[in-house]
């Protein structure tokens, strides 16, 4: 049980739609509320567990329905070794859950949104053993450009230890689209875009995107090679090499 209190008081803002006039807003967050709820945990194994919890928020102006939510966290873990030496450990956890709770229409969709993006992240684990083959090594990953403060896009790629399903990373952590960007990549092939975080199905603004996009020569972030790709505002491109 928790007892909150928020002392930030009145707060005032202006807000200018794109094709409007600016309107002033204000809103009073000075409030208190209590949270309380009930948990239990309970071990099966020494690397398996369930747990759940139900839980319930009120008072002032805020308040939150019943919700609960169930888990499993599964550590998984890996050794390899040989009869005289320990090449190393890697520990994955993996996380399974479900949490119900009254929402709106419009949160239930962006709940769909989420779970729908996750589910996608997590097959993609599976699928790319460059995602978690080589953690152990530096030979695993290769930073393209990690200096581009001005407009905070990085990238990167995760490198498969059998040389195929290479994966790119590029990652705009700005509200600025970027339709002319460009991104340096270290071999002239062809990059197929596997997951796009603008995508209608996660609740982004993209209906339809190319999906294969082919490296030219041109010097591009100290790589031989580039690619032009529209990056959105917030967005997180990945591409399979």
């Amino acid at each position: 049980m928790s007892v909150n209190h928020e002392f930030l008081g009145d707060v005032d803002a202006t807000v200018t739609p794109a094709a409007g006039v600016a309107r002033k807003l204000s809103d009073s967050l000075d409030s208190t509320w209590v949270s309380y709820g009930l948990g239990a945990q309970f071990d099966t194994s020494k690397n398996l567990s369930f747990y759940g919890v139900l839980e319930r928020s009120s008072g002032s102006d805020y308040a939150e329905d019943f919700k609960y939510s169930v888990g499993m966290p599964l550590d998984v873990i890996l050794t390899f070794a040989t009869p005289s030496t320990f090449h190393g450990v890697a520990k994955h956890a993996i996380f399974a859950g479900v949490q119900r709770q009254r929402r709106s229409a419009p949160a239930e969709q962006g709940a769909q949104h989420l779970q729908t993006f996750f589910s996608d992240l997590l097959k993609m684990y599976r699928k790319y053993p460059a995602l978690y083959a080589n953690d152990c090594g530096y030979e695993g990953f290769q930073w393209i450009n990690a200096n581009d403060g001005d407009r905070s896009i990085y990238s990167f790629v995760r490198w498969s230890p059998t040389g195929k399903n290479n994966l790119l990373f590029v990652c705009n952590f700005t509200p600025v689209e970027r339709p002319d960007y460009m991104c340096g990549v270290p071999r002239k092939k062809q990059y197929r875009l596997i997951l796009d975080s603008s995508d209608m199905k996660y609740g982004g603004p993209t209906e339809k995107r190319q999906m294969v996009y082919r490296a030219k020569n041109g010097e591009c972030d100290g790589q031989p090679y580039r690619i032009a790709y529209a990056l959105p505002a917030y967005g997180v491109a990945v591409f399979s090499f």
